[in-house]
């Protein structure tokens, strides 16, 4: 479940964002929960969620710092492989998954091969 403010389209950090940069930020919030990545969008998935015209637009709203918010962090951060979502673990529980461990253990699974033998369990 995704819990949104219900203030949030009067907050700064949102009021100037297209409608394809918003739906991109709450379809991967939903990734991470799903995915248990604790904020780590991988750019592949961002790019598949973002069902619009200009994918690359909206991602790169989603990395500028917003003008009118008082926190001049944007709502996203590149980081390699992918993107990080500003404060995700501050309004998120961590499921400890750290950029994708649920995705380790899926695969993981598929391959009888556990996280213990990757040196995590």
């Amino acid at each position: 479940m995704i819990a949104l403010d219900d203030n949030i389209e009067d907050h700064p950090k949102f009021v100037g964002l297209s409608n394809d940069a918003f739906s991109l930020w709450v379809r991967c919030i939903g990734y991470c929960r799903r995915n248990h990545t604790d904020g780590f969008v991988p750019e592949q998935a961002a790019l598949m969620r973002a069902r619009c015209r200009t994918p690359k637009m909206a991602i790169s709203e989603l990395l500028r710092p917003s003008p009118g918010a008082h926190d001049k962090a944007p709502l996203w951060r590149e980081v390699p492989g992918g993107y990080e979502i500003h404060d995700y673990l501050e309004w998120n529980p961590s499921t400890g998954g750290g950029g994708g461990e649920g995705e380790r253990k899926r695969r993981g699974k598929r391959s009888g091969v556990g996280a213990a033998s990757e040196g995590r369990g």
